[in-house]
């Protein structure tokens, strides 16, 4: 076929205009009809457009997955059967259950891996369906799912084709595949509308997640409306055409809507949120952390009262907000206010676009007991064990993320830094970089220990000219914690928090507090017990303000004091 997706040459192919709009399409057909390597395909085509993609392989009888990718590009942990076993589906869910397909970044997949089928994950409900579509379309503006034949013992396909925006259905040239889909299409009839009644069937919603209830209440406010029309033409003695039943009842709608036009607009906080982050993230160059961190206040004011209005969010709303955060998310009182600063900033902006006239949470100050944060960083001795520890032959996965978390011990870089670092921003004797975080130049002199880790990489190729072998920072704080405990990270670490008025003490081995985050502490806590100066440390660090350097310094000075005491045991 001229022309086709199969025949085309897609590197050489000119950019066409595409529409940003996309959807949910289902791909679907008669076994055998090609409906994964149509979707498959599909994918690739919109990837190499830059069209941010997700492909949801929804066989599990026979996962498709295994065979399209190499082993070694599967991540075992990431499979369709995790997200649908979750009694609740999340974005976050999604995202983690997600991988690159052939090291793409605009396409991701999600399938059933090699070995797994319907019977090795519990039994998932339409409703689990039903929110992945939903919330796979709000994290990549095109979602295909590549269909099973048999849709009546595969949840998954059934709500896809019923959900999705377009259906694409594939049959072979033959009376049996074209009897096999019409066999199969009655199982779709129907699924929301009652012939009989002609009524919305209770229990569903349209796109705009109207329910039955209020659908079924406009069609009988509509119906109303369209008797009254007939009498009126009954009264002048005359049957009314279809075209003048639908101009009365167009200029009936068309003074509705100046009368509604007139009334006051009013907005709601989370009508314009979306617009907030839009703004606020494009002015002040948001990293994808402060994207989410928004994402998650959002989502937390949805499920406080879907209805909130800014004239309600007075001083014993905001309370119950508080207490909602304490009881309902079970937060503790420093994330309680994070969340607290987190809505003031967003309410500001709603003052100045001129949506909110309330005020009151200016005032708004929780009286909210804390403590100051635990800092987790590895003492020389522990640093010197982490980095002399003979890794068994079967784990050698945990050598690179030693030696990418090593050298953040020794420089001092944050994960998003050592994720950017380039080949080409080593110099010599020294990096050079641009931070993620707040943009700015760091100059960072190289010591012998991260010097030999570049060079142990220098001749290896990775992707983007990358200089270290950096793997997600979920993945890397997980294994960071298996590291640790097998190197015998163990010092029990003692935390107190407070969640309201009730005070917490925990303790945990140092280990299982582990993260990437902790070799940049673990620099500056070092570096400043070695006796070097604040402000030089600040210089490698990044660090402006001299206050955010305070409980590094508090921490220095107890490690001095116990080196000291070293000199009484002599």
């Amino acid at each position: 076929m001229k022309n086709s997706l199969f025949q085309r040459n897609l590197e050489q192919e000119r950019e066409e205009e595409m529409p940003e709009e996309g959807g949910v399409l289902a791909v679907w057909g008669s076994p055998s009809s090609g409906k994964t390597v149509v979707s498959v395909k599909l994918a690739e085509h919109l990837a190499k457009k830059k069209r941010n993609v997700i492909l949801i392989l929804a066989d599990m009888v026979t996962p498709p997955l295994p065979y399209l990718c190499a082993p070694s590009d599967i991540e075992q942990e990431r499979s369709l059967g995790s997200i649908l076993a979750a009694s609740h589906v999340t974005e976050n869910l999604i995202k983690k259950n997600c991988m690159f397909y052939r090291k793409n970044d605009y396409l991701s997949m999600v399938g059933m891996l090699k070995g797994e089928n319907v019977f090795t994950y519990p039994p998932y409900e339409k409703e689990q369906a039903a929110e992945l579509l939903q919330l796979a379309a709000q994290i990549a503006p095109y979602v295909i799912v590549d269909c099973t034949s048999n849709i009546a013992s595969d949840i998954l396909s059934a709500v896809a084709l019923m959900e999705a925006d377009t259906v694409l259905r594939l049959a072979g040239c033959d009376l049996k595949s074209i009897s096999y889909l019409s066999s199969q299409l009655p199982l779709l009839s129907d699924h929301k509308w009652d012939a009989d009644k002609q009524r919305v069937k209770n229990g569903c919603t349209n796109k705009l997640k109207q329910s039955a209830s209020e659908i079924n209440a406009d069609l009988l406010k509509y119906y109303t409306e369209i008797q009254n029309i007939f009498k009126e033409f009954e009264v002048q003695g005359f049957m009314p055409t279809t075209e003048q039943v639908k101009d009365a009842f167009n200029r009936l709608h068309d003074g509705k809507k100046e009368d509604e036009e007139q009334a006051p607009v009013v907005f709601l906080p989370l009508e314009v949120f979306d617009e907030f982050i839009k703004e606020c993230g494009t002015q002040n160059g948001w990293s994808d952390a402060t994207y989410e961190k928004f994402a998650a206040v959002r989502k937390h004011l949805e499920k406080f009262d879907k209805g909130l209005t800014f004239e309600s969010l007075d001083e014993p709303k905001l309370t119950k907000y508080v207490n909602f955060l304490k009881d309902s998310e079970d937060m503790r009182n420093t994330s309680i206010m994070k969340q607290v600063a987190y809505l003031k900033w967003f309410l500001r902006w709603c003052t100045k676009k001129g949506y909110c006239m309330n005020n009151a949470y200016e005032d708004f100050n929780p009286k909210l007991r804390s403590t100051p944060k635990k800092v987790i960083f590895l003492t020389w001795d522990e640093l010197n064990r982490l980095k002399n520890y003979q890794i068994p032959e079967t784990k050698q996965y945990l050598e690179r993320v030693r030696d990418v978390f090593l050298f953040c011990c020794f420089t001092g870089l944050r994960y998003s830094d050592v994720h950017n670092l380039k080949k080409s921003d080593i110099r010599d004797g020294y990096i050079e970089i641009t931070t993620v975080k707040t943009a700015e130049r760091l100059i960072i002199e190289l010591n012998n220990h991260s010097k030999a880790i570049l060079d142990k990489y220098k001749d290896v190729e990775f992707e983007g000219h990358k200089a270290l072998p950096v793997i997600s920072n979920q993945k890397m704080n997980d294994y960071l914690k298996e590291l640790g405990e097998l190197a015998e990270i163990n010092e029990p670490v003692s935390e107190t928090y407070y969640k309201g008025s009730k005070r917490i003490d925990t303790i945990t081995p140092k280990y299982a507090l582990l993260g990437t985050h902790a070799g940049r502490r673990t620099f500056i806590c070092n570096a400043l017990a070695l006796g070097i100066p604040a402000q030089v440390v600040m210089k490698w660090t990044g660090h402006s303000d001299y206050k955010a350097m305070k409980p590094y310094i508090d921490i220095a000075d107890d490690v001095k004091a116990s080196a000291m005491n070293k000199f009484n045991q002599l």
